[in-house]
């Protein structure tokens, strides 16, 4: 899933980012100095702090990467009360055809017989698609 667009998002990025970089040159300095410099009681934890320095990133990336692989396959269960379906009229007294969609509710007045046999555009329509039962019959699928 892509991120949304927007500034704030693009500022933590950038620090994060610059976060790790940082992170992985101090360590880099810290080994430098471990080398270039004459070993004794000093310099002795220049390599212990420059390799832990240069994991974190690590660390975090595949810490990111195991959540990323892990979590589709955990599924929370719903934390929202499911609303019961709602039994809707066919035929409501008065007011015509009903059909839901969703949230949405289409009423209809006009029956599909009156439009296709009693108008002119009755006439046209028996010509076309819509007065066919052919609509109904479901797509076969060819591979």
């Amino acid at each position: 899933m892509p991120p949304p667009e927007g500034k704030a998002e693009d500022l933590c990025i950038w620090f994060i980012t610059c976060f790790f970089f940082l992170l992985i040159l101090s360590g880099g300095i810290f080994l430098v100095l471990y080398i270039t410099q004459p070993e004794d009681d000093e310099t002795g934890w220049f390599p212990i702090v420059g390799m832990a320095l240069i994991a974190i990133p690590w660390i975090f990336w595949i810490l990111t990467c195991l959540y990323r692989t892990i979590m589709p396959w955990y599924k929370s269960p719903p934390t929202e009360a499911v609303a019961a379906p709602v039994e809707s009229q066919v035929c409501s007294p008065g007011e015509g055809r009903r059909v839901r969609f969703g949230e949405t509710t289409v009423i209809g007045t006009q029956d599909v017989g009156d439009a296709v046999n009693g108008t002119a555009e009755g006439a046209a329509a028996s010509d076309s698609s819509l007065g066919s039962h052919e609509r109904e019959v479901p797509l076969a699928l060819s591979i």
